[in-house]
């Protein structure tokens, strides 16, 4: 379930491990929040004997490992890749970054077929239930003009306390995302899966208008996309809702 706080984002950014681009080792910025875990996606294929590995120790005071695993493609093709699925902790505010190398393990002294950086931006965690403003960046803002409008259908009548309008402005926002998407990219799961932003975000530019981002990964191709949602009518109608406690 989403929460109503604020968050930096997470995108995590999948690269096809045989496209060897000219800027293979240029860092990708991933935004965290302390506290929090983050993933972090690589195209792989064990079938070749390579494997993604750690090119330098972690910085263990900013992030540490949680788990990663080895996911094969839905295929019954001989040699099909997959991705491999690395799992860390941001443990406190502020900036590292994570380095990984794609070899065979048995090989010595050999260079990585390829290489990935990432840095990673570890914000401080936001008050739990509290709805604070986040002052948009894009200070023209046409993140806010792009948004997908989401109507007010959140039904209040049941609640009394402020968890419950919380928790009913949370599950019908989520739900009336997760249709949009679903409506226009495909079945959840098989054509598409949620990759970063899984909280309600009220992000604000200029008084009155909000907006939320989901962030979501195609399967097919590995591509991530990031929605913007117009959440300023169930904002406001939860603030109403709110004040009348």
């Amino acid at each position: 379930m989403k929460k109503f706080i604020i968050i930096a984002g997470l995108i995590t950014m999948p690269w096809f491990v045989f496209c060897f681009a000219e800027d293979s080792k240029q860092a990708k910025e991933i935004q965290a929040r302390s506290g929090e875990n983050f993933a972090i996606t690589l195209e792989s294929n064990r079938t070749t004997g390579y494997e993604w590995q750690l090119a330098k120790p972690l910085d263990e005071s900013t992030v540490q490992l949680v788990s990663s695993e080895y996911l094969t493609d839905k295929t019954e093709l001989a040699g099909a890749g997959g991705r491999e699925v690395w799992i860390f902790k941001a443990l406190k505010a502020g900036k590292t970054d994570i380095s990984f190398k794609y070899v065979r393990p048995w090989e010595k002294d050999i260079p990585p077929v390829n290489e990935k950086i990432f840095v990673i931006i570890i914000n401080e965690k936001s008050g739990k239930g509290a709805f604070n403003k986040y002052i948009n960046n894009d200070t023209d803002g046409s993140s806010f003009q792009e948004a997908i409008l989401l109507p007010d259908i959140c039904d209040f009548s049941k609640c009394k306390t402020s968890d419950c309008l919380t928790e009913v402005f949370n599950k019908t926002l989520f739900a009336q995302e997760l249709k949009y998407v679903s409506d226009n990219y495909g079945q959840r799961g098989s054509d598409w899966k949620v990759s970063g932003f899984d909280r309600i975000d009220a992000y604000v530019f200029d008084i009155g208008k909000y907006y939320d981002d989901l962030g979501i990964e195609i399967m097919a191709t590995g591509e991530n996309i990031v929605l913007h949602f117009d959440i300023t009518a169930s904002v406001n109608a939860l603030k109403e809702k709110q004040s009348g406690l």
